[in-house]
């Protein structure tokens, strides 16, 4: 039997994998270094990825997810508004003000 650890595992080198390809890919469109772009897409993937893997069971590892996931965007801002051609700061608080406004508490 598999346990929720080695499904996170397994599905986060999986979503950062298929982040770096599609990083990688998008960057050499915007026409930045392939190799950032595929470093922020697969920290994404591997974030998400084992996010989903371990289904997210604790209010503990939801706030933990949404810090890797802010830092990451943080980190790599420029590269991003250069790919995705919009601000990913303005974008995430957007959508966590969204989300926080749908919450039932």
């Amino acid at each position: 039997m598999v346990s929720r650890r080695q499904n996170s595992c397994v599905f986060g080198l999986i979503g950062a994998i298929l982040g770096g390809l599609m990083g990688y890919r998008q960057a050499l469109e915007a026409g930045i270094s392939p190799v950032q772009g595929a470093l922020i897409l697969g920290a994404f993937g591997l974030i998400v990825g084992s996010a989903g893997g371990f289904m997210l069971r604790t209010l503990g590892s939801l706030i933990l997810y949404i810090v890797l996931v802010a830092a990451v965007i943080y980190i790599f801002r420029q590269p991003m508004e250069t790919m995705l051609g919009l601000d990913p700061t303005t974008s995430f608080g957007t959508l966590l003000n969204d989300v926080i406004a749908i919450m039932p508490f």
